[in-house]
């Protein structure tokens, strides 16, 4: 799909007919790259949502949120407010190509203010199209919506559309970050007819087994029984995961807002952003505690020995002193002694030895030197250990002793940030900053509330993963338990079928999504070194999806390096891995989808903006950027202006009645009014 033309009446902030050109490749030219320019509140995202509702007809994007429906208001509210009651009719027309045939799609709402409340209902929708011999058709309306579908499928609509919000998700580990990953893969690679037949083989695996148990011998009704309840136990705590995850998400879009609140006060703007940048350092800290502590837990075996180290070493000198004297291993078997003693003759020299004897007398001492076999070989075996361990013993010490120092330095660094963040907050709240403190303490409740829930997201996965265990050894028992069962064959058979059934489409479910996310992180990898400057490859060495759909990054050493990269490398990061998932769902072709990145740029240095700017374009058929002047300044602007791929040009103004009109900039004369540079890191 490419975008040609975009046509504006009366919708959001876009008063009247408003036209709009998109930069679009062609045999001549390869220039793709369209950038609409203006502050927060213009309208940059506005212009998206008009795209997304003629195409599909819906008025929400993802990053709406929890906004209700109702809420979201299409047609333009000045010229509602003049309308005196009367319906005002928006729309959005919208010219495209696809394979050759070119579309001209429009779709109307229509408004009217009654009783102080603004009422939206659907207009007209009409879909023609134009082969490549100019016959033009016009698609009747009930084939409009599948016509579409086709072309471009309604659920990737929102993401190919990435904000600065969408992409910070990305750069956190947390269950949102899991969530965003796997709703990703989940849309763009079309797993859902599989999880459907995963989920109807599992229906009918109960049933079956359910009906077996009736027929079963009492301890595989049991084993049954027990499998069922593992069974609902794990559903039960997946549903509660579900739970945790969208009280996160409210929690998390809750804070945000907040933190919008907060973010008015000029007057203690720095103090809220070191405490976004403590609370960032602090959460890096315990995550490095924790990581710590557990492989200080998992080497506990190796701290315990170094405390009863003296001993040991005791032990071992005194079995190796015994072993130099030759008394261990013995030469004389303890039990023979003792058969020449009671028998009072020895069957070695066949001679008596008889009491009070010289004779006797030599043999009681054989009798004191001389051990019993088990004992000499376990004390061999003391002695092998011993000093296996005792070889060890200095590395194993310095490594324990450094592992502690570690956890000490974090420790006090945990303690630090904790008591700069108080301070901060004190001195947020002491302000007279009208209700800067009721907001300060709901964000501190907030926090609190979103660290249990991380806290039980953890708890809940580990409890999942302790049955999922307990489960394969039910497995085994229930089959060993069927081999013997009489009754019921004919039911036992077709539960045994349902059953693999289900696993072997889980199985395939997840060997497939094992093996995307392996390639996705392949792609990632390569996309973002084309997108990290030097010193960033130099450090960084690969994305990771892991098990759980959290984004990882590697270090030279194939180390976990998340927590200590920068905020702009995170950025890359991020895209890199939006990059890599559209490329794995357009099948390494070009992706002929235009792809909007709302304020990409933010938080990157010189070296990733150039890199990002001369590579994307190549990636995706339009690459269509809504930025502010923060971010595009007169660095930018050069850099795009130079690359092939340059297009069109436009600024988001206002009319000073809360409209925005939309107009097309030479840059040549615009760029002498942009900052003088970017934003560094």
């Amino acid at each position: 799909m490419i975008l040609h033309k975009l046509t504006l009446f009366n919708f959001r902030q876009f008063k009247g007919v408003q036209d709009i050109t998109f930069a679009a490749p062609s045999e001549t030219q390869k220039k793709n790259i369209s950038i609409f320019f203006g502050q927060n509140g213009r309208g940059k995202t506005g212009i998206f949502r008009a795209i997304v509702f003629c195409l599909f007809g819906v008025k929400r994007l993802s990053q709406d949120g929890d906004v209700p429906e109702s809420e979201i208001q299409l047609v333009n509210t000045n010229v509602l407010g003049k309308s005196q009651g009367a319906t005002v009719e928006a729309f959005v027309e919208l010219f495209f190509s696809h394979e050759g045939v070119k579309y001209c799609l429009k779709r109307s709402i229509i408004g009217l203010i009654k009783d102080g409340d603004v009422i939206e209902e659907m207009g007209s929708v009409k879909l023609s199209s134009t082969k490549s011999d100019g016959n033009t058709k016009v698609i009747d309306k009930h084939d409009i919506d599948s016509l579409v579908e086709k072309i471009i499928n309604p659920r990737v609509k929102d993401y190919f559309f990435f904000d600065g919000e969408t992409i910070e998700r990305l750069t956190r580990a947390s269950v949102e970050q899991r969530k965003e990953i796997s709703k990703g893969i989940r849309n763009l690679l079309y797993v859902d007819a599989l999880e459907t037949a995963i989920k109807a083989t599992a229906r009918l695996t109960r049933k079956l087994e359910s009906e077996m148990r009736e027929h079963s011998t009492p301890e595989l009704a049991r084993l049954l029984k027990e499998l069922k309840d593992n069974e609902d136990k794990e559903k039960e705590k997946k549903e509660r995961l579900d739970k945790v995850a969208e009280e996160l998400r409210i929690a998390n879009w809750q804070l945000k807002d907040i933190d919008k609140e907060l973010e008015k006060f000029k007057a203690i703007h720095h103090l809220l952003e070191e405490r976004k940048r403590l609370e960032e350092t602090l959460k890096n800290f315990q995550n490095d505690s924790k990581n710590l502590l557990s492989e200080m837990k998992t080497g506990s075996a190796k701290m315990a020995i170094q405390l009863v180290g003296t001993n040991l070493e005791n032990v071992f000198h005194k079995i190796d002193n015994l072993k130099k004297r030759g008394d261990i291993p013995s030469e004389i078997r303890k039990d023979l002694v003792e058969k020449i003693l009671n028998e009072h003759w020895c069957c070695v020299c066949d001679r008596a030895v008889d009491k009070g004897s010289d004779a006797e007398k030599k043999v009681l001492e054989w009798l004191h030197k001389a051990t019993d076999i088990a004992l000499q070989d376990s004390a061999l075996d003391l002695w092998r250990y011993l000093s296996d361990v005792i070889n060890r013993f200095s590395d194993d010490g310095t490594q324990i002793e450094n592992m502690l120092l570690s956890y000490g330095n974090l420790r006090n660094k945990i303690d630090n940030a904790r008591m700069k963040l108080q301070k901060i907050s004190d001195q947020i709240g002491e302000g007279d900053f009208g209700n800067v403190p009721v907001l300060e303490q709901a964000r501190g409740e907030l926090k609190e509330k979103i660290l249990k829930l991380e806290a039980e997201d953890l708890v809940i996965t580990n409890e999942i993963n302790v049955l999922l265990e307990e489960r394969k050894l039910l497995f085994e028992k229930i089959e060993k338990e069927k081999q013997i069962q009489d009754k019921g064959k004919e039911v036992i058979k077709r539960a045994n079928l349902a059953r693999k059934s289900s696993e072997a489409l889980t199985a395939v479910y997840e060997g497939f999504t094992q093996e995307i996310k392996h390639l996705i992180s392949e792609k990632a990898t390569l996309f973002l070194k084309r997108f990290l400057d030097s010193e960033g490859q130099e450090a960084i060495r690969k994305v990771l999806v892991k098990d759980d759909y959290s984004l990882q990054v590697l270090d030279r050493w194939e180390r976990p390096f998340l927590a200590n990269i920068s905020a702009g490398q995170r950025q890359i990061m991020s895209i890199a891995f939006i990059v890599a998932l559209a490329e794995v769902a357009a099948q390494d072709k070009l992706l002929e989808m235009p792809l909007f990145m709302d304020t990409p740029l933010g938080r990157l240095s010189g070296g990733h903006r150039a890199n990002l700017i001369s590579f994307l374009p190549q990636f995706s058929s339009q690459w269509i950027l809504l930025v502010t002047d923060t971010e595009f300044t007169k660095t930018e602007a050069r850099l795009f202006k130079s690359s092939p791929n340059w297009g069109n040009f436009f600024v988001l103004d206002p009319d000073g009645q809360g409209n925005t009109e939309i107009h097309e900039k030479n840059i040549e004369n615009y760029i002498t009014l942009l900052n003088d540079e970017g934003e560094e890191e």
